[in-house]
């Protein structure tokens, strides 16, 4: 059974941003530049190269691989446009498959939140770093803000004023508790509680939160009493399939952020073709970041 959410907010300490310099990636990159200043967070830039071939006998001479070259390249290209100017930051490469690249840095570096962007067309299946966002989002212990096609370019003045919180009270979005709070709480936001339930048809008997009145009484718990006094908010059950009911209520609640939580599922299984996810949905669509959080 899913344990209540942590009290304690979350703070961002250090900020890892997955690059693979594209268009979508320097609109991500605009949120992880304002996010750093703002907390005086280092952030790290991550890049990360194809497997290499294995060495061959004409190799005489070690030979810097040009996609390597390159990648130096577009870093300085980066640094030299001013974008990073006030930022404490690192350029870090790595070479391998996406999600070993980016474990290995979470897990030396100890990374308290990862930003990446989409590409459009497609929305998370062809996502930055080789359509790998999937599997970013549902192995990533810390939580991932995604930059969709949709989403609008950040500017110094970055505050998540409105933020709808989608929660199915399970793990992922209880977990996701205490970095709302911890947003909400820096920008004084106003917080949307929402619950989509799915289909009233088919209510299981003994789960109140599959009943509008069940659900308002579970939310009103999600968030501790302390934390309530200081964030406006106000509690939604609408019934509905979850992603569409997510970005409808975003929209009309012109909603900054969208936080919510992502089942975990094994490597092995992300490698292989799977379902369009909630998260897949509503990042590819949204017209607002979405935060989101392991379970």
């Amino acid at each position: 059974m899913a344990t209540s959410p942590a009290t304690k907010p979350a703070i961002t300490s250090r900020i890892l941003f997955a690059t693979d310099f594209s268009p979508c990636s320097d609109l991500a990159l605009s949120y992880a530049v304002v996010l750093a200043a703002q907390v005086g967070a280092p952030l790290e830039l991550l890049h990360v190269l194809p497997p290499s071939r294995p060495a061959t006998a004409t190799d005489v001479v070690p030979r810097v691989p040009f996609d390597q070259r390159e990648a130096e390249r577009q870093f300085r290209l980066l640094e030299n446009s001013g974008k990073l100017r006030g930022v404490n930051h690192s350029i870090l490469v790595r070479r391998g498959s996406v999600w070993q690249g980016l474990d290995e840095v979470i897990q030396s570096h100890d990374s308290d939140l990862i930003v990446i962007g989409t590409h459009g067309h497609g929305g998370m299946k062809k996502v930055l770093l080789g359509s790998r966002a999937e599997e970013i989002v549902r192995l990533a212990p810390c939580p991932v803000l995604t930059i969709g096609p949709h989403v609008p370019r950040a500017g110094a003045d970055l505050e998540f004023k409105r933020i709808v919180y989608a929660t199915d009270f399970l793990t992922g979005s209880l977990r996701a508790a205490p970095y709302l709070i911890c947003f909400a709480d820096k920008s004084q936001a106003a917080v949307t509680l929402l619950h989509a339930i799915e289909d009233n048809d088919t209510l299981v008997p003994g789960s109140p939160e599959r009943t509008p009145k069940g659900a308002f009484e579970k939310m009103q718990n999600l968030i501790p009493a302390d934390a309530r006094l200081r964030l406006p908010s106000h509690v939604l059950a609408r019934f509905g399939p979850p992603a569409e009911t997510i970005l409808k209520v975003a929209e009309e609640e012109k909603a900054d952020l969208i936080v919510m939580g992502v089942r975990p599922v094994r490597a092995a299984l992300v490698s292989t073709h799977f379902p369009r996810t909630v998260a897949h949905e509503v990042v590819s669509q949204a017209q607002c970041p979405v935060l989101t959080v392991r379970g």
